[in-house]
């Protein structure tokens, strides 16, 4: 299965390019960088889209970010919590609405 699943990626890594793949990363993290901006977070992760690696770290201060997490996994989009930041790592296949998730999911935290 595994196998299966490496010559795939690779498949997808031949016919879109790397340029590609990392482009529609860096739109993905721009967004979201946007979204949690406007929300009152504090992106943890460089600036440099070189140093960042399509990770996007990020605080939500005043709200513990187990909550956060939650309220995230309420609109379907998942993240890693840690102690004091929440990740999220956006695909080239990650679609655009999901910034409009993660906005939604901010927001219900002030409701």
């Amino acid at each position: 299965m595994a196998a299966g699943a490496f010559a795939a990626a690779l498949d997808l890594v031949e016919r879109h390019g790397v340029a590609a793949i990392e482009t529609a990363i860096e739109a993905r993290v721009t967004e979201l960088v946007e979204v949690v901006e406007r929300a009152g977070g504090r992106v943890l992760s460089p600036a440099d889209p070189a140093r960042r690696a399509g990770i996007l770290s990020f605080a939500l201060p005043d709200y513990d970010p187990r909550v956060v997490g939650e309220a995230l996994q309420a609109e379907g989009v998942t993240a890693t919590v840690r102690g004091d930041s929440l990740r999220l790592s956006p695909h080239a296949s990650t679609p655009p609405e999901v910034s409009g998730r993660v906005a939604a999911a901010l927001e219900s935290l002030r409701e």
